[in-house]
């Protein structure tokens, strides 16, 4: 009962952009219960919204070996790995995956930002208009997106 309370309490927190108080919450589970998926989900996003990329990438390789068919852990952990300046191991994470995430909007968005930032443009290019198409709320992100600069520096000059 009591770790039921604790985790909605940091789901709460959470919620509220209060991620200090989160992880607090989280840190004082009892025993056993960190290793559930929802509180190793929860985890890793606290600790990407608080910038600590190693213990996120951490979280989500014991995710990922609890649950290996997690779709979110191996986003997750690319993207803490480009966050590390680590771009081209995160591609290359997530090239490895692909079979389990081809079907994922986000799997393309990321691909196209690493792409980009490694200088493969139209690799890039290709990877971001699957993901647009994929899901549309892409489109406007990605106008912005410092990771996709070079596309849009490229784009301006033809």
């Amino acid at each position: 009962m009591k770790s039921t309370q604790q985790f909605n309490a940091a789901v709460g927190y959470y919620q509220l952009g209060m991620y200090e108080e989160a992880w607090q919450e989280l840190k004082g589970l009892p025993a056993g219960e960190e290793l559930r998926t929802e509180v190793l989900g929860l985890k890793i996003s606290v600790l990407m919204q608080l910038k600590h990329w190693e213990q996120a990438v951490s979280q989500s390789t014991e995710l990922l070996k609890i649950s290996p068919g997690e779709k979110a852990a191996y986003i997750d952990i690319a993207y803490c790995l480009h966050e590390l300046g680590r771009t081209e191991q995160a591609r290359e994470f997530l090239l490895g995956a692909v079979n389990l995430l081809r079907d994922n909007a986000t799997f393309h968005y990321n691909m196209a930002c690493y792409e980009a930032r490694l200088g493969n443009l139209e690799s890039a290019r290709g990877y971001l208009q699957h993901a647009c198409k994929m899901d549309g709320h892409f489109k406007e992100f990605s106008k912005t997106d410092p990771d996709l600069k070079p596309l849009r520096k490229k784009k301006g000059k033809s």
